[in-house]
């Protein structure tokens, strides 16, 4: 996708969201959103109840959500009257200088967001903007786009948690999602790592907490910004798909993918950013989103020289997702043979970054829903120190190995835990070297380290 084509849904979102806003009072946001993508009713009624939300969209609403439509409809068939009632030409402005393309005309002509772009367009070869037709690659600084969500794609090791980390790490609310044990993320994040064989209860456990906040940027309540990033979103997607046994299984799906579809609606301009990563190259793929609202992430393909392929597949991951790439340009990526790179369209040409392995403080993922708890109340053994030191000092007095039912009945401060919570515990202290576990015929034991 061109930078034009990039400024022109931009431009269309940030329409659709002032539309939507604009024409809904405070307590209508939550309905409006359901008229932006269809399954979100669902998601909201987490928040107010299904049998609230239906009488408040057939008693409240009236036609609201219907003149809401065809506002959205003419929007995205490129109404330049309607266009011109929810931009102003500051938005225009603004808007252009980000993506590089200051002398665009006042009035550009905006086609629908649902088209793609045409197979010549994402699959050039042959320079078309000043930058592509310098020899080799630009060099440069790979920064955030304002109001603009991310997607990160590159081999297993390939660099994109690096990257992420980098990109975010002056951002003050991240909640990461992840199937995998080995991540781990900053302190200040939430991160959590989601059980293949729970998913559904762990994804709604992430729901519970991310709607409230993503709920509340979007009614104006909530002036901060929160990212919400998901680590092999497509993978994530299947596997709640796939494991679907019942209608609370179905339910969850549904609302984590009218979550993401509601971020791509409304939430970059609002402060509801979002972050997708894929190892492979279908990131476009994800069930239940179309590649046409996909299309209107920022583009960023990763690099690393731990890749089992190294560095090899940048060139045709970019020409695939972004286009561009010249002859030159392409030799030059194939001559990387070290280091951490990204490449990205910055300004309408592929600019080459490189950012260092992160070094930062982190910790593992937790498991959802157990992050929170406290155990109360916090006295004998955990007055002073916490559960984790009790446990620790318990198992090094005892000189022998117990499985997580013995420990909360032996060690008195973790009787008030939920019995996941302390297997949960007991697992990031053997992640964190602190505990090791074995195995039996019948049961896990842990012993101090």
């Amino acid at each position: 996708m061109t930078e034009i084509d990039a400024l022109k849904l931009e431009l269309q979102n940030q329409a659709i969201s002032r539309a939507a806003l604009g024409m809904s009072t405070t307590a209508q946001v939550a309905a409006v959103a359901s008229a932006l993508c269809w399954p979100v009713g669902l998601w909201v009624g987490g928040w107010f109840g299904v049998a609230a939300l239906a009488s408040a969209a057939a008693l409240i609403m009236g036609g609201t959500v219907a003149a809401i439509d065809q506002e959205i409809r003419d929007i995205e068939q490129g109404n330049k009257a309607k266009l011109k009632l929810w931009l102003t030409a500051d938005d225009l402005s603004a808007a252009a200088e980000r993506h590089g393309l200051e002398g665009v005309p006042e009035n550009p002509k905006l086609t629908g967001s649902s088209q793609t772009p045409s197979p010549s367009t994402a699959t050039r070869t042959a320079p078309t903007a000043p930058s592509e037709a310098a020899a080799g690659l630009t060099r440069g600084e790979l920064k955030l786009r304002p109001e603009t969500h991310l997607k990160l794609l590159a081999p297993s090791r390939g660099g994109k948690t690096n990257t992420l980390l980098h990109l975010l790490k002056e951002a003050k609310r991240v909640t990461y999602i992840t199937l995998k044990d080995s991540d781990r993320v900053p302190q200040h994040w939430q991160g959590y790592r989601l059980r293949p064989f729970n998913i559904h209860r762990d994804v709604a456990a992430v729901l519970a907490e991310v709607q409230r906040t993503v709920g509340a940027i979007l009614e104006g309540t909530d002036k901060g910004e929160h990212w919400l990033v998901i680590d092999e979103a497509l993978a994530i997607t299947d596997l709640l798909q796939a494991s679907a046994e019942d209608d609370d299984d179905r339910r969850i799906v549904k609302e984590f993918s009218s979550l993401i579809k509601l971020h791509l609606a409304t939430g970059a301009a609002q402060g509801a950013r979002l972050a997708l990563m894929s190892q492979t190259q279908n990131g476009s793929d994800i069930k239940g989103i179309s590649a046409a609202s996909l299309q209107n992430l920022w583009t960023v393909i990763c690099g690393s020289e731990r890749c089992a392929d190294g560095l090899g597949h940048m060139a045709g991951w970019y020409q695939k997702h972004v286009g561009g790439l010249g002859p030159e340009q392409v030799a030059a990526l194939r001559a990387l043979t070290s280091g951490f790179y990204q490449l990205a369209s910055v300004k309408g040409g592929p600019v080459l970054c490189d950012f260092p392995q992160f070094t930062g403080d982190l910790k593992p993922c937790g498991v959802p829903g157990h992050l929170g708890l406290t155990p109360e109340p916090a006295t004998g053994e955990c007055a002073k120190e916490g559960p984790e030191v009790a446990i620790i000092d318990h198992l090094k007095k005892a000189g022998e190995a117990k499985t997580a039912p013995r420990l909360r009945a032996d060690v008195w401060c973790l009787k008030s835990m939920a019995p996941e919570y302390v297997e949960a515990l007991l697992e990031q202290l053997v992640e964190q070297g602190k505990l090791r576990k074995e195995s039996g015929d019948r049961a896990t034991r842990y012993l101090a380290s």
